[in-house]
């Protein structure tokens, strides 16, 4: 092998290449050694590339690379043979820390030296604890260790899980549960039972398909076998037969008998022959049931959907809570329980309440932090008691959210399995070979649109005039329309699924041919347009409208326009506090205009008005063409699941019979239908997987015809065809128009199916998401906001308003929606420039925010692998929330190892050289631009003026913000841009740290459209912060909105001497970070409470990835300074009598109760402000303080010591804390932590 010659690479100079493997990692990599000082174009190639410096070496992982490559870092390089033993390299040095972060990690650890395999970056392979067969689930690498946890735990307790929880279920064997229940439904059932003994709830939030029914239907016979009732709760009727079915399955029908139906008309089916099982009480039976509050004797399992108690105060509401008194509660599809506030979930809450013990199943059960107020019993307690409770998980964002679906996992109340999501992916598939012809269509649109959106605009200024008038004043009426935005949204919609029709019916097509059924995915069937387009005055559906000429023609989209235009002029009036009325707009002028929209509709080109019923004959007609052809044996017939009442045929509107969906599920499965459309009606609780037993066993296909505006519905419709026991994988496909009009939609679902994965998964990198550019979010709407600045001409044709301000606008994402949602009011070339240049802004920020390790929407990631040198305590946690939740935060210091190679003073001063020979060539242009802005001040500020003013120099000279003065300092700065950043200049900008530094200007481009010139973000700067190995680029948009950024002012000859570049730290450094962690959700919350930093995720040196709150710089030394708490009022008291404070509110504690020792008694003292003091004068606090007394500068009054703890128990019970400064922190901290440690010796043990 000596002898052996290969093709190998010269390099040219003192440096080798070679092919390396680091012999105690076995990593395999490309080296170079280079000589003692390599040129600064070589290292920044070879950064580029890829390579990480470790001194005179340059390692990228991986056993190849590209000689063009080479040849950038390298131009002399050419290929020469080489014995093949000078080219390999055998490192026994230990692998370098900064290069393990680099290796490919195959297990996630779960603790106590246990692991799992990885099967993806966010995805381990389930093991289960039941060893009752072979599991094939995957669970998110975020709630592995915490389920593994919680599964311990119960074997702790209860010893080996088959055993016990066969026992539970009195199953004659071990066998007989097996051939029922899956492991992965077997530790589920455990975590079940066992969180009922200790009196809390479990949620099931398996991913669809994975069994979660027969889970529920295990819980079922737990109950009847203990003489507890079984009340299963779900959101269709029809999901009865399929939780029978499960039922069935794991042979407890005998155990559990004949269940009663709340909904009068419901019946279980026969899946298989469509025989009637089981059916509800007749209508008078079942309403004796209800007013004698008495189930017929021997029931043990009751059964009603969500829809049954949503009217206030029914009959029904007030049974199904005297139901559930003592009974379990058993809730699928939970989610439907989410809405805060309504009559669903008040009665929910209280069947809840009443229950002896409950569970909640569903794999999308909170898709909000709103809706998580529906699980309040399984949150910690002192979560439970926030009055502020989704302002606090809203302010946390996903980090928080993501924390607690964590801890909700180490305590068994939260168990979520997945499919293996590894090769499950969602292609979008764009229809490019008819763009041309939707542009040209949306083209059409556009003026259609925006003269309706002006025509909208007025009628409201129309109705704030009648509004405001001294009669209208007089009889207190106010007049309103429905807002344009709402209707727009669904016209866009529809304008958007009729242009997709026929590339919907040839991706169908090409299923079918290739043995694929499709499975059609639409969320709007349109009968309620038909109907009102349709219907006569007097209430008759008619089959076709009537031409100019007498002529019958079909229904088009044409017809959804001019409804449109009718609504707009349609308004609503309310007098008093009577109901509203309808009234029809009068004004002559408006009444005009309305009619020349129609006038201009007409000549709008047809589009099919009912999508679904085109599909379906599209599909048929086709396979009917390919059967006369013999390509197919027989035609293809499409089957459709939905709840409508009509529909069209060969162009006439007809009834739609009413099938049953069973039926078709199971004409689907044995062959007789080739592909089905689904609407919402079949978005839950039906099987259409290609399974054993089944004679149909082709792929099946599912095409996303329309995303449904929920998240919750799109992932259930992905579980309709992947579901346990599949013999094959299902495909995904998204299917898109090619224009930028519906970008934006796709990009809202990426925002949508991140956030339901942060509270379902645990992780928002979880979600499977489209691959379109995903710019709703904080970032985004800054970046829209200066787009529209930039464009207001665009703006007005929009109908965007940009007089709100950024702040206001970061809450809703107003410029960001309103922008991507509006681009159909414009016509193709203009709504792609202001696409593309929207697209390419927000790109740029998003990588500078990359360079620190940002994202936009998910948390900051800290580079490298990281070990733990310090730890103390920070906050004791509270021990009324278990273990888990109640566990402490710790305030840690971590460090880690990394080779910088920062650019030097000499490597500045000679690339400035360079820049500012470059910078002299372009003075003329510097100068063309300068007068060009000069010239044109005037014209730019004359576009941004707003109606309100008469002049440019009356909206320079008000008082009041305004677009004029907006566009008037972005000129301004640009303007100073030119004249003052130079190559060498000094700026001061925020660095990776979030912390304020000064670097200096490399050079400044220049836009080269003039149309460009007025454009902060047309312009980009090079600029070099001391540390940085390479220039950094910003746009001067970017620039300006950094809070510190500082354009320092050259006076004279300008000398700097560079001297911070100097001696700057090089080689291999040691880094260090203080973090929070311990409690992970506890460290969110005092981030989002206290502002103390960033919740981040950090991957330690054994692989393991943790979330902590990562502290700025700027806090390392003054975290002494941040209030600490306690909820014990001896410790309180111990901090009273030492001279300190209580107080109530950590971020101002004027703002709340203080409490401070006053001789021998407590002095209290609340604001002197009503608003901010009427949460303590109420009866509760009164009976222990008295009324206080005091004016606005405070209220005040003395309790004896005594009542201090009466005291902090209200305190609490108000979700507030007791705070103190932060010198009482490790005098509290011990105390907490000797209390908890007599605690552990005396108490037994209790659950999370």
């Amino acid at each position: 092998m000596s002898d052996r010659t290969i093709d190998w690479v010269d390099l040219g100079d003192e440096s080798t290449l070679f092919r390396a493997r680091f012999e105690d990692t076995g990593l395999e990599c490309m080296a170079i050694q280079t000589g003692d000082e390599p040129a600064y174009s070589v290292l920044q190639t070879l950064k580029t590339l890829g390579f990480t410096r470790i001194g005179t070496w340059f390692i990228r992982p991986g056993s190849e690379i590209k000689m063009s490559e080479i040849l950038e870092a390298f131009p002399a390089a050419v290929r020469r043979r080489t014995l093949i033993t000078e080219t390999r390299l055998a490192l026994l040095d230990p692998t370098p820390r900064v290069l393990q972060g680099l290796l490919t990690q195959k297990t996630v650890s779960t603790g106590g030296g246990d692991s799992l395999p990885m099967l993806n970056s966010f995805q381990a392979k389930y093991m289960p604890a039941s060893a009752g067969g072979e599991p094939i689930a995957a669970i998110p690498l975020s709630l592995a260790a915490g389920t593994a946890e919680a599964l311990q735990s119960v074997r702790d307790r209860h010893g080996d899980i088959d055993e016990w929880v066969c026992k539970e279920l009195a199953y004659p064997t071990l066998e007989a549960m097996h051939a029922v229940l899956s492991p992965e439904q077997i530790d589920a059932v455990a975590l079940s039972i066992d969180s009922i003994g200790y009196g809390s709830g479990t949620i099931c939030a398996d991913q669809t398909g994975l069994g979660k029914g027969r889970v529920g239907a295990a819980l079922a016979r737990w109950a009847a076998l203990n003489d507890r009732l079984f009340v299963f709760l779900t959101e269709k009727a029809n999901l009865f037969t399929d939780f029978m079915r499960d039922v069935i399955d794991i042979d407890a029908l005998e155990i559990i008998g004949t269940p009663y139906m709340m909904n009068d008309g419901a019946k279980i089916l026969d899946q298989l022959t469509g025989e009637v099982l089981f059916k509800s009480l007749p209508a008078k039976e079942n309403k004796k049931v209800i007013s004698s509050m008495t189930l017929p004797e021997g029931t043990k399992m009751a059964m009603a959907t969500y829809s049954q108690f949503n009217r206030a105060g029914s009959a029904k509401g007030q049974f199904f809570v005297e139901l559930c008194n003592g009974a379990h509660l058993h809730a699928d599809e939970s989610h439907n329980a989410a809405g805060e506030g309504s009559n669903t979930s008040v009665t929910f809450d209280d069947a809840v309440e009443r229950a002896a013990s409950y569970s909640y199943s569903s794999a999308t059960h909170a898709k909000r932090a709103a809706n998580l107020k529906a699980y309040m019993p399984l949150l910690p307690l002192s979560v439970r008691r926030l009055e502020n409770m989704v302002e606090v998980l809203n302010s946390g964002g996903m980090p928080l959210l993501e924390a607690l679906s964590q801890m909700l996992a180490r305590t068994g109340r939260l168990i979520r399995r997945e499919h293996d999501l590894s090769d499950m992916k969602i292609p979008v598939v764009f229809d490019e070979a008819r763009k041309d012809q939707h542009e040209a269509l949306s083209d059409e649109l556009a003026p259609i649109l925006s003269e309706i959106s002006r025509l909208s605009m007025d009628i409201a200024g129309h109705l704030e005039e009648k509004t405001n008038d001294p009669e209208a004043q007089k009889n207190k009426d106010v007049y309103y329309s429905v807002h344009w935005g709402v209707r727009f949204s669904a016209l866009k919609e529809q304008f958007l699924a009729a242009c997709k029709i026929d590339h919907c019916i040839e991706q169908s097509v090409k299923s079918l041919l290739n043995d694929k059924k499709p499975v059609i995915v639409v969320q709007n069937t349109m009968e309620a347009v038909l109907r009102e387009v349709m219907t006569d005055e007097d209430g008759t559906l008619r089959g076709y409208l009537t031409d100019a000429n007498g002529n019958q023609r079909p229904a088009s989209f044409k017809d959804v326009l001019k409804l449109l235009v009718d609504r707009s002029m349609t308004a609503r009036k309310r007098r008093g506090r009577e109901d509203p009325e309808n009234i029809e707009i009068e004004d002559p002028d408006l009444l005009d205009r309305a009619q020349h929209l129609k006038e201009m509709i007409e000549f709008f080109p047809m589009l099919a008005i009912s999508p679904m019923d085109a599909i379906i004959e599209g599909i048929e007609a086709e396979g009917r063409l390919l059967h006369a052809q013999g390509v197919i044996e027989q035609p293809w017939l499409i089957g459709e699941i939905s709840a409508r009442g009509v529909k069209m045929a060969q162009g006439e509107v007809v009834p739609a019979k009413e099938g049953d969906r069973n039926v078709t599920i199971n004409q689907f499965q044995n062959g007789h239908f080739d592909g089905i459309v689904l609407t919402q009606a079949a978005s839950t609780g039906l099987s259409l997987h290609a399974k054993k037993g089944i004679p149909d066993l082709r792929v099946r296909h599912m095409l996303e015809f329309q995303i449904p505006s929920d998240p919750v519905d799109r992932v259930q419709f992905w579980g309709r065809i992947k579901r346990r026991g599949g013999v094959n994988e299902p495909e995904f496909t998204c299917l898109a128009t090619a224009t930028s009009l519906e970008l934006r939609s796709l990009a809202a679902q990426n925002k949508k199916v991140e956030e339901l994965s942060a509270n379902v998964s645990g992780s928002g990198e979880a979600a499977v998401k489209l691959d379109v550019p995903d710019p709703i979010n904080a970032l985004g709407d800054r970046i829209a906001r200066r787009i529209l600045l930039e464009n207001p001409q665009t703006a007005i044709k929009m109908g965007i308003s940009l007089k709100i301000e950024e702040e206001e606008s970061a809450e809703s994402l107003y410029y960001v929606n309103k922008l991507l949602s509006r681009l159909a009011l414009v016509k193709t070339a203009e709504r792609d420039a202001i696409y593309h240049t929207f697209i390419e802004a927000y790109q740029d920020a998003q990588r500078a925010l990359a360079a620190k390790g940002i994202h936009p929407t998910r948390p900051r990631e800290l580079p490298g692998r990281w070990r733990e040198v310090h730890r103390e305590l920070f906050d004791p946690g509270n021990p009324e929330d278990g273990p888990v939740f109640g566990a402490p935060v710790f305030l840690s210091t971590i460090e880690r190892e990394e080779y910088v190679y920062p650019i030097g003073r000499e490597d500045l001063l000679s690339i400035l050289e360079d820049r500012m020979s470059a910078d002299e060539a372009m003075k003329e242009q510097r100068e063309a631009v300068a007068e060009f802005l000069k010239e044109h001040r005037g014209d730019f500020l004359k576009r941004a003026l707003p109606k309100t003013y008469k002049s440019v120099i009356q909206a320079l000279n008000a008082r009041e913000n305004n677009l004029v003065k907006v566009e008037s300092d972005r000129l301004t700065g640009i303007q100073r841009s030119l004249r003052e950043m130079q190559p060498g200049c000094q700026l001061t900008v925020t660095d990776d740290n979030n912390e304020p530094l000064t670097g200096v200007v490399i050079g400044l481009k220049l836009p080269r459209d003039p149309d460009d010139y007025h454009k902060a973000g047309a312009y980009t700067v090079d600029y070099l912060l001391p540390g940085d190995e390479e220039p950094r680029k910003a746009t001067l948009a970017t620039l300006r909105n950094d809070a510190n950024f500082k354009l320092h002012k050259v006076s004279g000859t300008y000398e700097h001497d560079f001297s911070e570049f100097d001696n700057l730290e090089s080689g291999k450094v040691t880094i260090q970070r203080r973090v929070l962690d311990g409690n992970a959700f506890m460290a969110a919350v005092l981030s989002a409470q206290r502002d103390i930093g960033t919740t981040t995720r950090i991957t330690m040196e054994d692989g393991t990835t943790q979330s902590a709150v990562l502290l700025p710089l700027s806090r390392h030394n003054s975290m002494s300074a941040i209030p600490g708490r306690t909820t014990d009022p001896e410790i309180a008291f111990d901090i009273l009598s030492q001279g300190g404070e209580i107080f109530t509110n950590a971020s101002n504690r004027n703002e709340g109760m203080i409490i401070e020792a006053d001789g021998p008694k407590l002095r209290i003292t609340i604001p002197g402000k009503k608003s901010l003091a009427k949460v303590y004068q109420v009866p509760e606090f009164e009976n222990i303080t008295g009324k206080l007394q005091g004016d606005w500068r405070g209220m005040r009054g003395w309790i004896d010591p005594d009542d201090l703890p009466t005291l902090v128990e209200v305190i609490h019970g108000k979700g507030e804390s007791l705070n103190f400064s932060g010198l009482w922190r490790e005098m509290a901290n011990e105390a907490s932590m000797a209390k908890s440690k007599e605690t552990e010796c005396s108490a037994p043990m209790v659950a999370a």
